[in-house]
């Protein structure tokens, strides 16, 4: 078991591939998982999205018990207001708070104690087309950055503007009641990024810390963690195999 400091929050990811030896691993874990995310995980029709879906479900439960004494099938969970999960048990709860993301070919979940995160992964699938509807999620000023910039940069940029605005919204756990196009991003060189916010938002910029990363060639991770005492938190990202998490499962 290991301690989480309150300005800490650590990410954990998971790779997928389709490989008939990773999904039977993966397949193994499906006794992590209570009633409900078992009918969940039964009704998704093609096996990437049961993968996915099992995968990220039971990478969450083993990272939070690298946290607490706590069995990884013991976890349970609640929605809280705009339907943010949040930990409902065993009792007395530890204070740990999580945000769940998972994409083709990876999973992850984001874990701070006392600290309300948001974590978002996108596939930057080839052949999809954001241009078309990025006027719906950016604002003028974020497709005016993204336009000046040499255009083999372009579609990484409006990947990494959705991620950021899909990890604040869980972040703050008002999902997508919020409109995007009044949450603005400003990415500065080193990868940090800045926020501002439009009219009907109702919060401060600076009560927010954002991580940006590209766990793969193919993927693009945000993270939003809200500033306990006014400091950023250290953020540390690792890695699982499907091996080591089955390991984690049987422990």
């Amino acid at each position: 078991m290991k301690q989480l400091g309150d300005r800490q929050a650590h990410i954990w990811l998971l790779f997928l591939d389709d490989s008939d030896e990773q999904r039977l691993l993966i397949s193994s874990c499906h006794t992590l998982l209570d009633t409900e995310e078992r009918r969940r995980w039964e009704r998704f029709r093609f096996p990437g999205d049961r993968q996915q879906y099992l995968a990220g479900h039971a990478l969450l439960r083993v990272a939070l018990s690298h946290y607490g004494a706590v069995d990884p099938r013991d976890w349970r969970f609640r929605s809280g207001a705009y339907g943010k999960p949040e930990i409902a048990g065993p009792t007395p709860v530890p204070p740990l708070r999580f945000s769940l993301s998972h994409t083709r070919g990876l999973a992850a979940c984001l874990v701070a104690s006392l600290l309300d995160v948001g974590l978002d992964v996108e596939e930057m699938r080839a052949g999809t087309d954001l241009w078309e509807t990025a006027g719906e999620f950016l604002t003028s000023q974020e497709l005016a950055d993204c336009h000046e910039l040499p255009p083999e940069l372009q579609r990484g940029r409006l990947y990494e503007c959705w991620t950021l605005k899909e990890a604040y919204v869980k972040g703050c756990g008002r999902g997508l009641s919020l409109p995007l196009s009044a949450i603005a991003f400003r990415l500065e060189p080193g990868g940090s990024a800045r926020v501002s916010f439009g009219p009907g938002i109702g919060d401060v910029s600076d009560r927010w810390q954002f991580f940006l990363s590209e766990p793969s060639p193919a993927h693009k991770l945000a993270a939003a963690i809200r500033r306990g005492d006014g400091r950023d938190a250290q953020v540390v990202q690792r890695s699982l195999s499907a091996g080591e998490l089955v390991a984690a499962a049987r422990q």
